[in-house]
This record gives structure tokens, sequence and C-alpha cells, in this order.
């Protein structure tokens, strides 16, 4: 028997990830933040409750305007990771949910986590199986490239849109100078182009060719390493391009979205670097025959 025959046909169920208001600035009137009250009471405590929506419309937007009265809310895990809400609205017959409904509930809430957690799985790897093919035509395309600007154009396009950032350069080595220049650049002005030239560790560009290593910065602000150049900046990720163990460059792309990049794009950043470094070699080498 289903938990919706149980409660009532009249009963509307909905199932809301609650996002990080530092991830979404522009809050909406139906979406519950992750710093919302009862979410975070819902998280902490792990067990169903119900909610009065008049004595509580500013914390439960959206809802008292639909003339909902009382809701249930659910905290939805798997194992131990948060995964999301679920909201029950009203009963068919107008009578308040009771503590066998909560049971009820409660109960019926485990296999629903169960359910999101394995489309979770599906569609992590569905995006991670598109991506994966996009780097393989990014190879095709770079290796099709003539001339340098035009496959420095491949890169940073294809990256961008990879992990979704906003703007990006590629940097250079200069062996006369011992700094990083910009050679590309997407969305950054040309005065800055012509100026920006660090050494390795300055900033978080620079510091990936001193390290070797891919950087990710969730919040530039807070990093003393950050060197401002656009106040829209609030995310960076950086590779380094390595060719025979020395770093020739570096491939860098900013968001103006906090905690925009992830674990998974720094993986997709390796890679792309990594096929950036083999298509730079190939061209430097058909310049010398």
């Amino acid at each position: 028997m289903s938990l919706k025959s149980e409660l009532g046909k009249g009963t509307t169920f909905y199932v809301t990830i609650p996002y990080t208001a530092e991830k979404n600035s522009n809050e909406s009137n139906k979406k519950i933040g992750i710093n919302n009250v009862f979410v975070k009471k819902a998280f902490e405590e792990k067990l169903p409750f119900d909610i009065d929506i008049k004595e509580n419309s500013e914390r439960m937007i959206g809802f008292y305007e639909i003339g909902s009265t009382k809701v249930i809310m659910v905290p939805l895990f798997f194992r131990k990771e948060p995964l999301g809400i679920l909201i029950i609205d009203g009963k068919m017959d107008k009578t308040d949910f009771n503590r066998n409904d909560v049971k009820k509930i409660e109960y019926a809430s485990r296999p629903l986590a169960i359910v999101i957690q394995n489309a979770k799985i599906h569609e992590i790897m569905r995006l991670r199986e598109a991506k994966l093919r996009s780097i393989y035509k990014i190879s095709l395309l770079m290796n099709k490239a003539t001339e340098l600007n035009e496959l420095l154009e491949v890169i940073l396009e294809e990256g961008l849109r990879l992990v979704e950032g906003r703007t990006g350069a590629i940097l250079f080595y200069n062996e006369k100078t011992d700094e990083y220049d910009i050679k590309f650049a997407k969305g950054i002005d040309m005065t800055l182009v012509k100026e920006i030239h660090l050494k390795a560790g300055e900033g978080i560009t620079g510091w990936a060719a001193k390290t070797a290593q891919v950087q990710r910065v969730d919040d530039v602000a807070k990093d003393p390493r950050y060197i401002k150049t656009n106040e829209e900046v609030k995310s960076e990720i950086a590779a380094p391009i390595i060719i025979e163990d020395k770093v020739v460059g570096v491939l860098t792309i900013d968001s103006d979205e906090l905690y925009k990049f992830d674990k998974k794009d720094e993986e997709l950043m390796v890679i792309l670097a990594s096929q950036a470094a083999i298509a730079i070699k190939n061209y430097l080498l058909k310049k010398k025959i």
C-alpha cells in the first residue's frame, strides 16, 4: 500500500534539495535554503516533524501563499549523507497529521532516499561520461589546429564549457623574464592581459605553476594568494600544463559564483591540461621541422 493511499489522495508531496545561499545568491520564493531553520532542524534531529505554516509564514515562503496550513518535513538520508527534504502538505480530509501518520512517513522515506541516491549516482555517471566524450573530441580538435592561437582558443573555450566557467586564460612561461604571461584569454580586459606577469608562486595561477598541481579555490576573497584583478571573480581553478616535467603554462578558469568548482572539475582540468600539453608539444615539434 502506498503512502499516498495511506494519508489520502489529496495529500501533496514535495521533494526538495536545499541549496546553499553561497552557491545561489538569488533566492527564489519557492526554494528552501540550507540555512532555513527548519532544514537545519531536520538534518540535525534526523526525524520528521510538523510545521504550522500560519505561525511560520516568513520561514516557509510559498506554502502560506498557496493555502497550506500544516506540513510535515522529513529529512532524507542515505547512510549518513543528507540528500534532501520531503515535505508533505495537507490531507484529503483536512485533518492534522497524527503520530501514526508521522511513523508511516518516516518508514516510507527510507526507500525514497535510496531511490534519490541511485538517481544521483546515475546522473553523475552520465555527466562524467558526457564530459569524457567531450575531452576526446577536444583532443581531435586540438590536433587539427595549425596555428598556436587557434590551438589555445580550442583549449580555453572547451575548458570553460567543461567546468562551466565565466572567464579564463592560458599563461605561458617566459624564460627571459622568468614569469608567466597570458597568451590567450576569454572575458578578460586586454589591458589586464598585457599587464599580468606572474612569478611561480604568485597568485593562485602562480601557485599552480610552482606546485605543478591543480589549485581550486572556493572563495578567492578568503585566500591570501589571490591577486584581485576582477571584482566579479568569486572562485577559481587552475591547472598546470606540463611538458617533459616542466610547467610550461597554466590553464586558469574563473567563475562569478562561490564554490563553483568541485573535485570532478579538478579531474577534468587535469585531463584537459594533459591533452593540451600533448597538443602544444606536437605543435612546437611541427614548427621545428
